[in-house]
């Protein structure tokens, strides 16, 4: 389990609510405080999910790069399994 590999001993009040819809592919908003352990709750499904996979293809930029894949036609949204943003504002 990764709490156990990673040594995360208890989960924030943000990690128990949001990590179990993630592990459930679903769609997660959350805006909470720096330090409540928000990476986590968009990298424990995602880590998940990608161990379950035999090959990975992924594209990892800043906001403004990913506007360029997608305007340029790099990449289009249909090919894309998991986006993650953080610190959108």
């Amino acid at each position: 389990m990764l709490l156990r590999r990673y040594s995360i001993a208890k989960l924030t009040s943000i990690q128990r609510q949001a990590i179990p819809i993630g592990l459930q592919n679903r769609d997660v908003i959350d805006i909470v405080e720096i330090g409540s352990g928000k990476t986590a709750v968009f990298l424990f499904p995602l880590l998940a999910w990608i161990r379950s996979l035999s090959t990975v293809d992924s594209v990892i930029g800043i906001s403004g790069g990913l506007i360029d894949i997608l305007e340029n036609h790099y990449l289009t949204s249909q090919q894309c399994t998991y986006v993650v943003m953080d610190e959108a504002d």
